[in-house]
């Protein structure tokens, strides 16, 4: 990409393609394979999970003493 701005001696843009084409593209391409690459379990939090578990874990509770399978067994 950067040889035929050279070998046109055009400084400017070959300047901007160096600038493009260094840390930012490098610190892009970290982010993505890490992103790609991170598991499931890096990218979520714990505490909506447990939670999420302690909601249904009542709601089974107050449905089982209401629901259908209490009235079947009485």
């Amino acid at each position: 990409m950067q040889v035929p701005l050279y070998f046109a001696n055009n400084v400017e843009a070959l300047g901007a393609t160096r600038l493009i084409m260094g840390l930012p593209l490098y610190a892009l391409g970290v982010w993505l394979a890490w992103r790609v690459s991170a598991p499931e379990e890096a990218l979520n939090t714990e505490a909506p999970d447990v939670e999420e578990a302690e909601v249904a874990a009542e709601s089974e509770g107050s449905e089982g003493s209401e629901g259908p399978e209490s009235s079947a067994n009485r």
